[in-house]
């Protein structure tokens, strides 16, 4: 209760402390809240453009199987070329293989692959990253070498590739 000392409203002993606790409160359960709605609203729209992303990844993977270089399993174009597609020259890297439109950069200089199978994937440098891509998602060879590809779990004797 508020106590009139002179005419001017004042609060008793320790409310002060008490209002200031609850003022604290407040301001922690509505922060609390916020966040939460923050995280929420970020939630709904990651898995919005991952959903798109997810198509996009389907629409560029049939018009790299109805390619020429693809079906005669010659190297591919680079993202930019007048050869490429418009979809791996968006999403790739300019200058690289158009395969770099299914290579993600990850913290510390890794590079990863998009599909979800693969998340745990890492390189250590793009090209590699690329030939992931190349082999294991498309078993595309456009490649000359001495390197046989019979088992992952075996290890084969290799010459340096040429294109």
């Amino acid at each position: 209760m508020d106590n009139v000392l002179g005419g001017v409203l004042s609060k008793p002993p320790g409310a002060q402390a008490k209002y200031q606790e609850t003022l604290d409160t407040v301001e922690y359960v509505s922060r609390t809240i916020l966040h939460l709605s923050r995280r929420a609203i970020f939630s709904v729209q990651h898995t919005e453009p991952q959903t798109m992303m997810d198509k996009v990844i389907q629409n560029l993977e049939k018009l790299i199987e109805a390619e020429d270089w693809f079906k005669h399993n010659r190297h591919e174009p680079n993202a930019g070329d007048p050869e490429s597609l418009d979809l791996a020259d968006q999403y790739g890297t300019r200058g690289k293989s158009l395969f770099t439109a299914f290579v993600e950069e990850k913290d510390g200089g890794l590079y990863g692959c998009v599909y979800k199978p693969c998340s745990a994937f890492s390189a250590h440098n793009l090209e590699e990253a690329i030939r992931h891509i190349r082999y294991h998602h498309f078993n595309h060879f456009p490649f000359s070498c001495g390197q046989w590809y019979v088992s992952h779990y075996l290890l084969s004797y290799s010459f340096p590739c040429t294109r």
